[in-house]
């Protein structure tokens, strides 16, 4: 069917036309939240006409809806340096320092322009919302979804992304009637999405990702299998399908999908640091340790996953890189409650610019692994005493 239908503008259009078509059909699946069957598209795009800067810019607009920024950059580079239209990439790079939480404070000026020159409503709406919420603005954030949904009340994307406002106030949330209720939420909207476009690949993985967050594991796990067999090329979907199978202590049938994957694959470090976590999780501590090392201690953003990890290593008898692992986690545990303390003042207080800077710098500088305070190579705390002061919990 996709031969015969890839005829019509070939024998139409030739191969320019054949290469405009299938790009189109990409951009179609990317609005419809298909991603992975857009990037399928564009697979044929690039073998069509490898040197079309076009290609890379719509592989860019996946990345960046998939939030993977890293990837995103490496595309718009791609789409420069071969000769993309310079007002698309201008345009494609501002959509992304928004959706990052960059120069927001100008932004408002910029809106009318954007629209203008023919960047769509939506990828403007969902980048704005992301970008409040990138520097902890929930209420801005709220006023740009509240204007969206009164222009598009039924766009499914407008839901999905309602979703994710939902459940970022959830997370935050110290209240815990109130987590429940905003992760009710949160689950409406990701269920109205999926029944409008049940193929809509981000609708589906907050779905299952917020069910796994509140320890509904069977249910989790139920999403993460429709997802990987409506977007096998998902990588990312299917390391989320192995881990909650971990997590029910399915380990065979968690193993047996991991190994199935390309350790080389853009899912390379989900990979690596679910399989370092079932073999650590097995006593299989050389394996495990194995795995951990092809990660940087950036990539461990899981504090499941690091903690595992420094349990491996002290278990090994590396203890002092094990503590250093375990305070970067208390690091990053305790900025993320600076941080959420910062958002409950700015709430209390939503003019208040030196409690805004005050978040934004929180929220963009890194976090930083500190070294182990303490002990010495003469003596090093053990893997009991690790375990006792940072796990035992």
């Amino acid at each position: 069917m996709l031969l015969a239908l890839a005829l019509v503008p070939l024998l139409v259009f030739g191969r320019d036309g054949l290469t405009w078509w299938t790009r189109t059909m990409a951009l179609g699946r990317v609005a419809d939240g298909e991603v992975s069957a857009a990037e399928q598209w564009l697979g044929w795009t690039a073998w069509l006409d490898p040197e079309d800067g076009r290609t890379d810019l719509v592989r860019a607009v996946c990345f960046r809806h998939l939030r993977a920024f890293d990837r995103w950059h490496e595309a718009v580079r791609s789409a420069e340096r071969k000769g993309a239209p310079e007002t698309a990439v201008r345009h494609e790079l501002r959509l992304g320092s928004i959706e990052k939480g960059e120069e927001l404070q100008r932004v408002g000026d910029e809106l009318a322009a954007l629209t203008a020159a023919g960047v769509r409503p939506n990828d403007l709406y969902a980048a704005l919302v992301r970008g409040y919420l990138s520097i902890g603005d929930p209420q801005k954030a709220r006023v740009v979804l509240d204007a969206w949904q009164a222009a598009s009340p039924d766009d499914p994307h407008c839901v999905y992304v309602g979703g994710d406002h939902w459940c970022w106030l959830g997370l935050r949330s110290g209240d815990l009637l109130q987590r429940a209720e905003c992760f009710r939420q949160a689950r409406e909207a990701y269920e109205k999405t999926l029944a409008a476009q049940p193929r809509h690949e981000m609708a589906r993985t907050g779905l299952g990702d917020l069910l796994a967050e509140q320890d509904r594991l069977e249910e989790a796990l139920a999403q993460y299998e429709v997802l990987a067999n409506l977007a096998p090329a998902n990588q990312t979907a299917k390391v989320k399908l192995a881990k909650t199978l971990r997590r029910l202590n399915r380990t065979g049938e968690a193993r047996l999908i991991l190994e199935s994957l390309d350790p080389r694959s853009s899912a390379s470090h989900e990979i690596a640091a679910e399989m370092g976590q079932l073999e650590s999780e097995s006593g299989n501590y050389r394996q495990a340790r194995a795995w951990f090392d092809r990660l940087a201690p950036a990539d461990l953003d899981d504090g499941a996953a690091l903690r595992s990890m420094a349990i491996t290593l002290a278990l090994r008898g590396e203890t002092l890189p094990a503590d250093r692992f375990l305070a970067r986690l208390d690091a990053a545990h305790y900025r993320q409650l600076h941080v959420d303390d910062l958002v409950a003042r700015l709430a209390d207080h939503p003019g208040d610019p030196a409690i805004a800077e005050q978040l934004r710098r929180a929220t963009a500088a890194p976090v930083e692994e500190p070294r182990a305070e303490g002990g010495s190579e003469d003596s090093p705390p053990t893997g009991a005493e690790l375990y006792a002061a940072h796990c035992a919990a």
